[in-house]
């Protein structure tokens, strides 16, 4: 290794030189830093926008009538079931999502067939339309008109199934009475 004077390390050759080196340094930190910066505040707006997609969809959840749900047919779990399950069907969210059976006890008895059916269905990953009678709240029957769809991943294997149940007593009625 080449020992320098401490003349030759004055030199005003070296010491540019130093200078452009040490000015690179600098510039391409900073420049890191506005990445980061940049990166960071992507980050910010992109939490900040699904934060406000999320809140748009409770708003649209909790507003409607229809139940809302989604299924997992590899764990047999309902991974979600909107508020109106409770506030509709007088039913507890809590007891489904610990059992996805209790979905079937308010189905009246001669309908559960229909519906089981149509629920083993899921597991293969096909959707169903299935109209069927619930008992809801003390004694109130109602009609139901359910439908779900299998949300597959890239692969096109069935994820889960995504579903609504919607009270349809009142056309059924009039249908009723028309016949």
């Amino acid at each position: 290794m080449a020992e320098f004077s401490r003349a030759a390390l004055r030199a005003p050759s070296l010491i540019r030189a130093w200078e452009q080196v040490r000015d690179h340094q600098r510039t391409t930190s900073v420049q890191a830093l506005l990445r980061i910066g940049q990166t960071e505040d992507a980050r910010r707006l992109a939490a900040q926008a699904m934060a406000e997609e999320d809140e748009h969809l409770r708003q649209l959840a909790q507003s409607v009538n229809d139940v809302l749900w989604i299924y997992e047919p590899h764990s047999s779990l309902f991974l979600y079931v909107s508020p109106a399950y409770e506030r509709e069907w007088m039913r507890s969210a809590e007891a489904l999502y610990a059992d996805s059976r209790e979905w079937l006890n308010p189905v009246h008895r001669d309908d559960r067939p229909l519906l089981q059916e149509a629920f083993d269905r899921l597991a293969g990953g096909n959707g169903y339309t299935v109209e069927y009678r619930a008992t809801v709240g003390p004694g109130e029957e109602r009609w139901i008109a359910e439908r779900a769809i299998p949300v597959a991943s890239q692969g096109g294997q069935a994820l889960r199934i995504a579903g609504t149940s919607q009270d349809i007593t009142a056309r059924k009625t009039a249908d009723l009475e028309l016949l």
